[in-house]
């Protein structure tokens, strides 16, 4: 928990969720009254700085990997350490953990059963609306794009425009070709597909970039150290994912396996076209192939449920040698970057060897080869050809 929150080891808590902190039964105190999954500030010091006091936003276990905590107490008598539950059973913490466990064994027998209750939501739905739209991308750790000092402005403007354009609509309507988006500056002055379309033209960013920024991802992954031992070779992974499919009810992501590697995963989603910032699980990871999908909640992104939507698929034509595709992907301030490339090599078969420990890695795929940074391959009208994704190395230098 404070190790996600990049706390150090042996730091002085001073404050936890606004409350002072003097010993260590104040800090189960406050523990004790927060649920799984709140985020609470948290101020301490390091123990050779005690002069400068530090804070940062702490996630309260929100999966429940671990047993509730407990404290022990050595017995002179016996030299044995006996334990006891530091927190009690009726506190929010417990019983929030108990209704995650409770959650997930509900979930894990649903298929065999009957429906879950959000697939009885998305099915009645489904019946009365329209279907959803569909979206989908992966990608690697991204390179560090510079400083954040610039991240404040950027999403102010976010919010500016996310604000604008609900003002005008309502809702964001989706990208169509582009001479439909042309004919539609023709027939409708004011609809948001001309604002978007003026805004390529003043930021000069690509017409793609413009298209497939609303399903453009941010992951932060944070494996806990539980599953260490299963071939992951690190505890936090960065990437970038594409919204595959987005409804009122449900939302998927695809990402590759060198951002999401294993299940047990505590994941956060950022995303491009709105601020926020949601937790995700993940629901699919393919035993051989290199990516993974992963399910959010849309009703937690609040206002900016309506400007994500799904990015548009183009599995055809197939990608030939000579073709001119756009590499799309995030910066770390969760700047859409574009690039132009046109494709040397569109059947690369992979070939990664086995690894030093036991651990997934891809099989039986063909793959492009691009000497560029990560994100998805689209066309000029933004609708995604193929995945970029990083490969995990068959060798972990140690």
């Amino acid at each position: 928990m404070l190790s996600r929150a990049s706390v150090p080891r042996h730091s002085i808590i001073k404050k936890f969720a606004g409350e002072d902190i003097e010993n260590l039964d104040d800090l189960i105190a406050v523990i004790s009254k927060l649920s799984r999954g709140a985020r609470v500030p948290l101020e301490y010091v390091k123990y050779t700085d005690r002069y400068r006091n530090k804070s940062v936003l702490v996630t309260i276990d929100q999966h429940g990997w671990y047993a509730p905590p407990q404290l022990y107490t050595r017995n002179d008598a016996t030299g044995l350490w006996n334990a006891k539950l530091a927190i009690p059973l009726e506190s929010p913490f417990v019983v929030s953990h108990r209704a995650g466990h409770m959650d997930a064994n509900l979930n894990s027998i649903s298929p065999l059963t009957e429906s879950s209750p959000m697939d009885l939501k998305c099915q009645h739905e489904s019946e009365n609306t329209a279907d959803g739209c569909v979206k989908m991308q992966t990608d690697e750790e991204i390179a560090v794009d510079g400083s954040h000092s610039g991240e404040d402005s950027i999403i102010e403007k976010k919010r500016r425009r996310v604000d604008e354009e609900i003002a005008a609509e309502g809702t964001i309507s989706s990208f169509g070709d582009l001479d439909d988006i042309k004919d539609g500056a023709l027939r409708h002055p004011s609809s948001v597909e001309v604002s978007d379309l003026a805004r390529t033209i003043s930021s000069n960013a690509s017409l793609a970039e413009q298209v497939i920024e609303p399903a453009l991802v941010m992951f932060e992954v944070h494996v806990p150290p539980i599953c260490m031992l299963d071939g992951v070779h690190s505890q936090h992974f960065f990437g970038t994912g594409v919204i595959i499919y987005h409804s009122d009810c449900l939302g998927l992501v695809a990402v590759d396996r060198n951002t999401v590697a294993v299940s047990i995963s505590d994941i956060m989603l950022s995303f491009a076209a709105y601020p926020i910032e949601i937790p995700a699980e993940v629901v699919f990871l393919h035993p051989v192939h290199n990516f993974a999908l992963v399910a959010y909640d849309p009703s937690a992104l609040g206002a900016g449920a309506s400007v994500i939507r799904a990015a548009k698929l183009l599995p055809e034509p197939a990608l030939r040698r000579g073709d001119s595709v756009y590499l799309v992907g995030l910066s770390r301030s969760l700047q859409a970057t574009s690039r132009k490339s046109t494709i040397t090599n569109p059947c690369t078969a992979v070939n990664i060897g086995s690894a030093d420990c036991p651990r997934y890695r891809a099989i039986n795929m063909e793959v492009i080869e691009l000497d560029t940074f990560s994100g998805i391959l689209t066309d000029e009208q933004g609708r995604v050809q193929a995945l970029w994704a990083s490969f995990s190395p068959a060798q972990i230098w140690l």
